[in-house]
């Protein structure tokens, strides 16, 4: 049950769902559905080495709607921009509406050689069509009204497990779409 308002009166979502044992993540998309359950994979791996490692771990979940109430019927592929080679780097397989990927290991080159170490790194979508084919940069409209390619920004930190989202409207400009960050460890 979800509830609204400041005084917490209205009840706008009310909903079962069946959990297991462990940890799952719940993501309500829509009032009028049931959430997504996701297994989030835990315990999560971890890497010994010596001196430090360079692996951070990504999970993109696919929760992009058209407009209101109209989820994407479009295959989404999320990317990194390689820092050392400026190639795009496919962040698992391609995901349709209400789908992630698992976690995806990303290969984080630290800044600061003495450090924990972190980067910024940059965010790509390509649209895949159903025969796994790239069709070509995703396409969503920003708040000025014009569609453009995704792209975005966002820091890792080696170590860390951070959920991506991919949520919002994609031809509507307000809201609009983007992908969501979160860090679950």
């Amino acid at each position: 049950k979800m509830y609204q308002g400041a005084d917490m009166a209205t009840l706008v979502y009310d909903k079962t769902v069946t959990l297991t044992s462990g940890k799952q993540n719940v993501v309500v998309h829509d009032f009028a559905q049931v959430p997504k359950v996701f297994n989030n994979g835990y315990p999560y791996v971890a890497n010994v080495t010596t001196l430090t490692d360079s692996i951070a771990w990504v999970k993109f979940y696919n929760f992009l709607y058209e407009s209101a109430g109209v989820p994407t019927t479009k295959k989404l592929q999320y990317q990194y921009v390689n820092t050392r080679t400026s190639a795009l780097v496919n962040i698992g397989t391609p995901v349709g509406f209400g789908e992630s990927t698992g976690w995806e290991k990303i290969i984080v080159v630290k800044t600061d050689l003495i450090s924990q170490g972190s980067r910024t790194l940059t965010f790509k979508i390509k649209e895949v069509d159903d025969a796994g084919v790239v069709i070509g940069d995703l396409q969503v409209m920003g708040t000025g009204g014009a569609f453009a390619a995704y792209t975005a920004t966002s820091s890792l930190t080696i170590a860390r497990r951070y959920h991506h989202t991919m949520a919002g409207f994609r031809a509507v400009a307000s809201p609009n779409s983007s992908v969501r960050v979160f860090t679950a460890l």
